[in-house]
């Protein structure tokens, strides 16, 4: 007749609860932890008493545009009144005049450094300072735990609701050229964009 040790019993205890622990943390449902400024944007997409302030394209052909100084630029887009600010609680609805189409907006920064733009469709992005040069991304990617926070699951499948997450670090109290691209990924001439102060 065979016997079993207490040290025999003890290992497949030891065994049983490593492998428990390490399928709990494999195939575990909890989100992970959000980054700050991806919270307040999705907070702020999610909230039906948001602000939502429209904002047109530039009503002026782009290859007049693009021929601009960066100081005329600005002056331009501040006559235009196609200005933006880092505010929480504002959502920026962005109307483009064709799917293929870039539209010039003037960021005013007074207080953030790291600063994050959120867009629920798919857009690329730039930023030039007030002398023309343009500023260095930081990270385009959408991190795991935003995409796990924030989607859709109606119509039968899941659909990703942050669709182009931009961040960059800038200089406090100055002006910046946000340019905004749209491209044939881009599904709609209309959408949103949240920015957001990150830490």
């Amino acid at each position: 007749m065979m016997t079993i040790s207490k040290y025999q019993i003890g290992i497949v205890l030891l065994m049983t609860r490593i492998l428990y622990i390490l399928a709990c943390s494999d195939f575990s449902t909890e989100p992970e932890p959000l980054n700050p400024a991806d919270a307040k944007a999705i907070a702020t997409f999610e909230d039906t008493l948001t602000t939502i302030v429209p904002i047109s394209t530039l009503s002026r052909p782009d290859s007049v545009i693009r021929g601009l100084s960066a100081v005329d630029l600005i002056d331009t887009l501040l006559n235009y009144n196609k200005k933006i600010a880092i505010q929480e609680g504002i959502i920026y609805r962005l109307s483009v005049s064709t799917a293929v189409d870039t539209t010039y907006l003037l960021l005013e920064n007074t207080t953030a450094e790291n600063v994050v733009f959120f867009y629920k469709n798919y857009v690329l992005m730039e930023i030039i300072d007030d002398t023309g040069e343009n500023i260095p991304l930081l990270d385009d990617s959408i991190p795991y735990a935003t995409i796990q926070s924030y989607y859709s699951s109606s119509g039968g499948g899941i659909k990703i609701l942050i669709n182009a997450r931009y961040k960059y670090r800038l200089e406090n109290n100055k002006n910046y050229i946000i340019k905004i691209i749209t491209n044939d990924q881009t599904t709609s001439n209309q959408f949103d964009m949240v920015i957001a102060e990150d830490e």
